[in-house]
């Protein structure tokens, strides 16, 4: 599959996947395809094994029996395969998988393109979430090449992703470019620091909590609002029932509500303390690794702030 991959690298003229797709059996890339699986996702495999039928898989016999008769104990078990064994064979699946959708690009019959369905590739949806495309504009043309996305990748929040799609410089395709790429040795630093964060159990489940822990802050904070909105009231002379002629300067919660006002207002604080700790693990680490690189590049001005920096 390397092989193959590099041979459509550059390619700007359909000379070279035509004598490929020639002298290649599509259906063999497929099969290969299907047959990493059993060493990366056994458990796919013994999920397929009773709706062979039921989902309409376009298996020849063989395939069947060699991919789903022959299941060893180990694979219908519950046991995780070698991580190392399992990483190295879906590589080579995705190898595959990008060879196949390039090839079917120069397919005339459209025959590949139309296979490029769950019933010819068992791992489709997990293939196309961690291949990749770029398009390259190239005398004249529109070229897509197809990678594999990194692991860390999957590491980079939305709020980065957005960031960097929004404020990369596009005064023209040479700064487009330039810019871009700028950001990739920071971006890169976050996704290694959110890998780490992820990797340690009390940090991960902050993490992972991280949207209901905000959704949270504001709902609690509505709440408040609304309980001194509607129960806070004038009061006189230790009632709440105030006169014409009585003058209104002293309000308070009404008893009751006050307790449970003095509770949320205790939840809202330790809320607001998580938010500015996990800022300060999630954001404020790689913010000042990159400030010491900037400075590594041009030392500070201010001695204070470059002693800082050495220590």
């Amino acid at each position: 599959a390397t092989c193959l991959l590099s041979l459509l690298e550059c390619v700007d003229q359909s000379y070279i996947p035509e004598r490929m797709l020639t002298a290649l059996e599509p259906q063999q890339l497929l099969d290969n395809m299907n047959r990493q699986i059993r060493l990366y996702n056994p458990w796919l495999m013994v999920k397929l094994k009773d709706q062979v039928e039921e989902l309409a898989l376009d298996l020849s016999e063989e395939m069947q029996e060699e991919l789903f008769d022959n299941l060893s104990a180990n694979e219908e078990s519950s046991d995780t395969p070698d991580p190392e064994a399992a990483e190295e064979a879906e590589a080579v699946a995705q190898q595959y998988y990008i060879t196949y959708i390039t090839l079917a690009r120069f397919d005339g019959t459209g025959r590949m393109g139309r296979r490029c369905t769950p019933e010819y590739i068992l791992d489709l949806a997990n293939l196309e979430r961690k291949v990749g495309v770029i398009e390259i504009a190239r005398n004249g043309k529109l070229e897509k090449a197809y990678f594999t996305i990194p692991a860390v990748c999957q590491y980079l929040s939305k709020r980065s992703k957005q960031a960097l799609v929004l404020n990369v410089n596009r005064s023209n395709l040479q700064m487009q470019l330039t810019d871009f790429t700028g950001r990739f040795d920071t971006l890169y630093q976050e996704m290694k620091h959110t890998q780490t964060l992820t990797e340690r159990p009390i940090l991960s489940l902050f993490r992972r909590t991280l949207d209901m822990r905000e959704k949270a802050f504001f709902i609690n904070a509505l709440i408040m609002n609304l309980l001194m909105l509607i129960f806070t009231s004038y009061e006189c002379d230790g009632s709440f029932i105030c006169g014409d002629a009585e003058d209104l300067t002293t309000a308070r919660v009404k008893p009751g509500w006050k307790e449970l006002l003095d509770a949320l207002i205790w939840l809202q604080c330790v809320l607001a303390l998580t938010r500015l700790w996990w800022y300060a693990v999630e954001r404020g680490e790689p913010l000042i690794n990159q400030r010491i690189e900037q400075h590594r590049i041009n030392p500070p001005t201010s001695r204070l702030f470059a002693w800082l920096v050495r220590l």
